[in-house]
């Protein structure tokens, strides 16, 4: 390759990174709801609000804190939606650099081409494999998202399963062979 063109490969690379733990931290500012204690969020503000001048003598500390928790909560969902969205279409962007690649590569040397062809094919067939294992059933202890969503989550779930079980095959595999030659 060029000395350009991996230049500008590193630097695609580079932006990517900084650009995913940016979201990372969008993600983790607030926190996990799950370590919210909604009746202390509650009282503090309750007596917030009893300083100044503003308590509703009819709502508890307890709905106020269940209030704070639903609204720290929300503010998680839509930061995830944010880093779901900037990865689909970085998804899209990788798939589409890929494609262009695998269709300059034939072009140019179709013979040379085959190998990369024939690994594009058993990643996608690891995607369909995976999606066709993926279920929609959402368990009851998980409270967020629908039932694709929740197929999307296990797809990629047991992708990542399948992928890591090709790569060790295939390094365990190149290492027997090697032994072999």
């Amino acid at each position: 390759m060029s000395k350009g063109l991996n230049t500008g490969l590193f630097i695609t690379k580079a932006a990517l990174f900084l650009i995913g733990v940016a979201l990372l931290f969008v993600i983790l500012k607030n926190g996990d709801p799950a370590d919210i204690d909604a009746e202390q969020e509650g009282i503090k503000a309750y007596n917030a609000y009893v300083e100044k001048n503003q308590a509703n003598p009819e709502e508890s500390h307890i709905e106020m804190g269940n209030a704070i928790k639903d609204e720290r909560v929300a503010e998680i969902i839509s930061g995830v939606g944010v880093a779901i969205n900037f990865t689909l279409i970085i998804l899209i962007i990788t798939v589409l650099a890929v494609l262009a690649f695998a269709v300059f590569s034939v072009a140019v040397d179709f013979k040379g081409a085959i190998p990369s062809l024939i690994g594009i094919a058993l990643f996608v067939g690891i995607l369909l494999l995976a999606y066709l294992l993926a279920t929609d059933e959402v368990p009851p202890s998980v409270k967020i998202g629908s039932a694709s969503d929740f197929k999307v989550a296990s797809w990629a779930v047991i992708s990542f399963y399948l992928l890591a079980g090709a790569a060790v095959v295939a390094w365990i595999g190149g290492e027997i062979m090697r032994v072999f030659k």
